[in-house]
């Protein structure tokens, strides 16, 4: 027979027992809500942010992140396990080993180096939001009500705490790097903490700044560009004169030559050879860092009347294989970008009225054949028709001659001049010179089975300015004759208000086809 005091302590054991599996009930319920609660909520709140500012919320990540093998990350199917671990809590199946895995899966983007939303290319992951902390949390509450639901005793099996420790550990690291991140981080990254709600950085926090200049210097005389190593064409901004020019810098020199804008309303990139000495200089680097698969990027600025006036300004690159570099620049900055914002304050120079071209703002209009004959072929030679009816040193300059000037390599079509200056406002080498007019135009043809298209265009510019009075462009078909290939060029032109006359010249079968356009009427 029992005693009455063993029967007690039967009855107080199994009362501890059944409290104990309570307690673990309410604990797997609570835990099981709050990760449905926190993975549901999750699809409302930015889960990562990328390096072009798009703060992509849970719900566009789930919609596209099934294409996630494009990129090799496969976190995204770690919402399916999780789903499939519902279910299996619900039904007290074991769930461990699964949620195991879709937690493996879910830190895994962290590896996650470019997002691609389907639509355009894939873009550099730049940090991660709050909905990213709660989905990641949802997987550790998951796993924590499953643990709760295994049959060992709470009070003596730490097994159950290693959930717990898991969530208590991700916490602590997201606050951890989230606050070391806005201590350590410069004025352009916490700007993009702010705009983006970003929790933390995926990569390195950028502490460098762009240093303030001390010295400002004047734009009186030229500012000379000097490419060292010649890599300027890396970096687009100072890989032609045109860029700063645009931006408002007066007068750019690069190899020996001054470049300036010669249009007050247009812009129209014009040149001659420098004739003094340059005001300051701008050396420019670009130098290769195979460590990380892209550029460091430096420039220098000094004055040459004052050389120990100097700035000096360095960006290195922090993500490998990515020219994404530390402080912030741009290969194609805005008034408030650097290196731009930094030339702006150094040379006083008001960058926010951008000039474009009408370079390529043409006119289309109908074109017809009027008539066409043919001559003996003589062997007629391009040279006669590339600077037709101009007199000396009025013309494009011989691409041979202006390949030997401009070394360093820049790349700008050959100039024409006109009254000692050079301009580079035409990507072409023909021109028909008539009175106080140049007609400056490129011919392409393309051969088809019955026929030829001929695509024509033309800029009548005058021979004071260079200044543009029209420009037009049209196409042309033409019956098949027994050549099979064309070299058109223009033999002669004429224009009045309304039409414009031209014969067009195959230089191979010395064939003549005159063509007559009707100004008023467009395609």
């Amino acid at each position: 027979m029992i005693s009455k005091k063993t029967a007690d302590q039967i009855k107080e054991n199994q009362n501890r027992v059944d409290t104990l599996e309570n307690k673990k009930r309410n604990y797997a319920k609570v835990a099981f809500v709050l990760a449905i609660v926190f993975w549901l909520a999750s699809l409302a709140f930015p889960g990562l942010i990328t390096y072009k500012e798009d703060s992509l919320i849970g719900l566009q990540i789930l919609s596209v992140g099934w294409l996630g093998p494009l990129t090799g990350n496969f976190s995204w199917y770690a919402n399916i396990l999780f789903f499939i671990g519902l279910f299996r809590v619900v039904s007290g199946k074991s769930t461990e080993i699964l949620l195991f895995i879709a937690i493996i899966l879910v830190l895994s983007t962290f590896t996650l180096g470019n997002f691609s939303s389907g639509l355009e290319s894939s873009d550099t992951v730049y940090g991660y939001g709050f909905g990213f902390i709660l989905w990641t949390l949802s997987f550790f509450l998951l796993q924590l009500a499953s643990w709760f639901k295994l049959e060992f005793d709470i009070s003596k099996d730490w097994l159950v705490s290693i959930p717990a420790i898991c969530i208590a550990s991700f916490i602590i690291m997201t606050v951890y790097f989230s606050v070391s991140d806005r201590l350590k981080g410069n004025e352009d990254e916490l700007d993009y903490f702010s705009k983006n709600d970003v929790v933390f950085k995926r990569g390195p926090i950028c502490s460098e700044t762009v240093n303030q200049p001390k010295y400002t210097f004047t734009t009186d005389k030229p500012i000379e560009i000097i490419n060292i190593n010649n890599t300027g064409s890396s970096w687009p901004l100072f890989s032609t004169p045109g860029k700063l020019l645009r931006w408002g810098f007066p007068v750019i020199r690069m190899n020996g030559i001054d470049y300036f804008n010669a249009s007050n309303d247009d812009f129209i990139l014009a040149g001659k050879p420098a004739s003094d000495e340059a005001g300051s200089i701008i050396k420019v680097t670009n130098n290769y860092i195979e460590k990380y698969k892209a550029y460091s990027r430096a420039i220098f600025i000094a004055s040459n009347d004052f050389p120990e006036k100097n700035i000096s300004q360095s960006w290195l690159p922090i993500i490998k294989g990515k020219n994404i570099t530390c402080p912030k620049q741009s290969s194609y900055p805005k008034p408030d970008e650097q290196p731009l914002k930094l030339l702006s304050e150094v040379f006083k120079v008001d960058v926010n009225n951008h000039k474009e071209s009408n370079q390529n703002k043409s006119k289309r209009i109908k074109s017809v054949i009027e008539s066409t004959s043919s001559e003996k072929y003589i062997g007629i030679k391009i040279d006669k028709y590339l600077n037709y009816n101009c007199i000396d040193n009025v013309g494009f300059m011989n691409r041979l001659e202006w390949h030997n000037m401009n070394k360093p390599y820049i790349s700008l079509p050959a100039p024409f001049k006109l009254n000692g200056i050079l301009y580079f406002a035409d990507n072409t080498n023909k021109a028909i010179c008539k009175e106080n007019s140049v007609y400056v135009y490129t011919v392409r043809s393309r051969k088809r089975k019955e026929s030829s298209d001929v695509n024509f265009t033309i800029t009548k510019r005058s021979l004071v300015d260079y200044s543009e009075y029209w420009r037009i462009s049209s196409h042309t078909r033409i019956p098949e004759n027994d050549s099979q290939r064309y070299n058109y060029v223009i033999k002669s032109i004429s224009d009045n208000t309304d039409s414009i006359r031209i014969q067009l010249f195959d230089l191979l079968s010395a064939t003549t086809i005159d063509v007559s356009s009707d100004l008023t009427i467009t395609n």
